[in-house]
């Protein structure tokens, strides 16, 4: 615990004192060696040290200092999370966070700590697999509700393991249900989650049915349920840490991207959550290669007015025959101001394909999709749909001209904006958008081309009175005859 080098008497019967030694350990014995002295006797024909003690104390034990050392994680000068460690003078300094997503650009302080210190450490935080808030209102504002996908290879009884299945909470109490769906139509409120927190300190994840009171919790052995976070217990937790693991199947790794899946970890433990196919309980197992992986995706959004969607993914997805929706990708402009759009075939959407989901409904629906495997799928060439799994803004090139989505005056593709800043826009989670050459995307709105048939997707005539125009601007008192018409200032086209 210390080590004196200097300053001690060469003189008999000279009292000396030690300055004062601390320990954060505390010693039930301690050992006095002398490694030197500066004196040498000759005895026997050997040198050896020589040194003599009369008396020998020790005074009564000195506690040090408390105190406590904050790091304050920062990305470019702005706090992302911070951290304190109570700690006693003299002592190192704490170690740096390791954490998912964190780099740390800062080292460690040497020396010891000398009082209570706030420290700035500068931290790079990377891509995160899904998106998180600052509290509970602002994910109800940011419409920022995930449905999470569940994956383990643990067999039932009958040999059947749950791939991929989403991830509900059991509105009759607090526990979670890990069902057999693969793909959900209209999800209700269960079947959403949401991430709260930061990067540093960890997420509270959150469900839609349970509102902001509730959160995941465990004592790290327990299966995880919804708790009461004002009344848990003590050594329940209200923050998981991401870990860095994709899947834990070999056999279907095709249908993951590198960073999209993950676990989540009990803090401070090596204990991950699982899900037991057996029963559809989610539990713990204390081996992260064995973690269930998890998938926080958003659901297509099919609007009944339009009968339109652009998806995005970075995952293989099923869209089934049997829900009768068609699945586009773009190709070209035609005709100036229309895109062309060809239908892909097969059930599948490859990975990292934006598309356009065609899908007439009577009221509008929500449709979580199965994420699949690759199978015999095969990536989409010379795609003009580009697209993101967060809520992203994207700066534009002056090459390029960009395009969203929308139903001002018919159902097609308008320049992409933010607010009134034409230099970046942003674009929606799993959703895409049109990437076109500069000097092809000239026009302020496209038309689609259904493989070959152009024309604007349908809208509604709601008022038979709606002033009726033909494309020369030429007033028509009744359409009688198929074509593109401008009703009421929006594009139609008659079939």
């Amino acid at each position: 615990i210390g080590r004196v080098e200097s300053g001690l008497p060469t003189s008999t019967g000279t009292a000396w004192e030690s300055s004062v030694f601390t320990s954060e350990t505390a010693y039930r014995y301690l050992r006095f060696m002398v490694t030197e002295t500066n004196t040498n006797r000759k005895g026997e024909g050997v040198e050896h040290n020589y040194w003599h003690m009369s008396e020998f104390g020790l005074s009564k034990a000195i506690p040090a200092p408390p105190c406590t050392v904050v790091y304050n994680y920062k990305q470019n000068g702005e706090l992302i999370g911070s951290v304190s460690h109570a700690t006693v003078v003299g002592s190192e300094y704490p170690d740096l966070i390791s954490a998912y997503g964190v780099t740390v650009n800062d080292t460690k302080r040497t020396g010891t700590v000398t009082g209570d210190e706030e420290i700035d450490i500068d931290v790079t935080i990377g891509e995160m697999p899904f998106e998180y808030y600052e509290d509970y209102a602002a994910v109800e504002e940011a419409n920022g509700w995930y449905n999470l996908i569940m994956h383990s290879n643990w067999n039932t009884g009958n040999g059947t393991a749950r791939y991929r299945t989403y991830l509900s909470h059991n509105e009759s109490g607090s526990t979670l249900a890990w069902g057999t769906e693969r793909s959900l139509t209209n999800p209700s409120d269960a079947h959403y989650w949401a991430f709260v927190g930061n990067p540093i300190n960890g997420f509270r994840v959150v469900n839609k049915a349970t509102g902001a009171e509730k959160v995941l919790s465990s004592n790290g052995t327990t299966n995880p349920l919804m708790l009461q976070e004002a009344t848990l217990a003590n050594g329940y937790n209200t923050t998981w840490q991401i870990a860095n693991r994709k899947y834990n199947v070999s056999t279907e790794g095709d249908y993951i991207r590198e960073g999209a899946w993950f676990c989540l970890k009990y803090p401070g433990s090596n204990n991950y959550i699982n899900a037991n196919a057996g029963n559809g309980n989610v539990a713990f197992w204390s081996d992260n290669d064995n973690g269930s992986g998890i998938l926080a995706v958003k659901p297509l959004t099919i609007n009944a007015e339009a009968d339109i969607a652009t998806f995005y993914t970075d995952n293989y997805v099923k869209m089934p025959s049997t829900l009768g929706a068609e699945v586009y990708y773009a190709t070209e402009v035609v005709n100036s101001d229309y895109i062309h759009l060809e239908q892909i075939t097969g059930e599948v959407i490859p990975a990292q394909t934006g598309v356009v989901v065609k899908y007439a409904v009577e009221s509008n629906v929500v449709y979580a999709p199965e994420i699949t495997s690759q199978g015999t799928t095969t990536a989409v060439e010379g795609n003009l749909l580009k697209g993101t799994t967060k809520r992203t803004l994207i700066s534009k090139d002056a090459n390029k001209s960009y395009y969203v989505l929308g139903m001002t005056d018919g159902v097609g593709f308008y320049n992409a904006v933010n607010g009134t800043n034409e230099d970046e826009f942003y674009n929606g989670a799993f959703k895409a958008y049109l990437e076109l050459p500069a000097a092809q995307g000239t026009a302020a709105f496209y038309g689609f081309d259904w493989n070959g048939t152009t024309g604007v997707e349908k809208v509604e005539i709601g008022n038979e009175k709606s002033e009726i125009y033909d494309l020369t601007g030429r007033r028509v008192e009744e359409i009688t005859e198929p074509g593109i018409y401008i009703v009421g200032g929006k594009k139609v086209l008659v079939k």
